[in-house]
């Protein structure tokens, strides 16, 4: 009799679905930026949609990349590129995603590693991300993302409960 083989555990960035990812970038000399070509050079085809208003210094550029939208806005002094939802990606009241966090954050990454080598100089670099526990289980509203910020340098020490947004109540184990 064959015994059922035990399943590897999935990380932690695979039971995350991402809204939402983010590059902000901080340019060392904003006055001297010249977008245009970024976008052409990172996918290798021109955006769905260009608007620019060259005497304030704005652009925002958008296009598909796979199933995702890619997003690049250029403010005086600010760089973004978001990786969202299609804005045809319509339906029930479900939050938009673009897929597991660990699928979303590969694409990102190499689109975002690739602009990192050609961008001009940066004073400050910041990436945010917007995700939602795939699971509602007891006990995964905040031990999982702890587990995703396992750098950070302090852990909260009085946390017994966790309010999830669904207003159900999952205890908290401190390890």
């Amino acid at each position: 009799m064959s015994q059922p083989t035990p399943t590897a555990p999935t990380s932690p960035a695979r039971q995350f679905l991402a809204e939402s990812l983010r590059l902000t970038a901080f340019p060392s000399a904003p006055a001297e930026l010249d977008p245009s070509g970024w976008w052409t050079q990172l996918v290798g085809s021109a955006p769905e949609t260009s608007t620019s208003r060259p005497g304030r210094g704005e652009l925002q550029e958008i296009g598909r990349v796979g199933t995702r939208n890619l997003l690049l806005s250029v403010l005086p002094g600010r760089i973004d590129w978001f990786f969202v939802p299609p804005q045809d990606a319509q339906g029930t009241d479900e939050p938009r995603r673009i897929g597991p966090l660990s699928d979303a954050l590969s694409v990102f990454n190499a689109l975002m590693s690739k602009w990192l080598q050609a961008c001009p100089p940066m004073v400050r670099l910041a990436f945010g991300a917007v995700v939602n526990g795939a699971r509602r289980e007891q006990g995964c509203g905040l031990s999982q993302p702890l587990a995703l910020s396992a750098r950070r340098p302090t852990r909260p020490r009085r946390v017994s409960r966790f309010l999830l947004p669904d207003q159900s109540t999952s205890t908290i184990h401190r390890r």
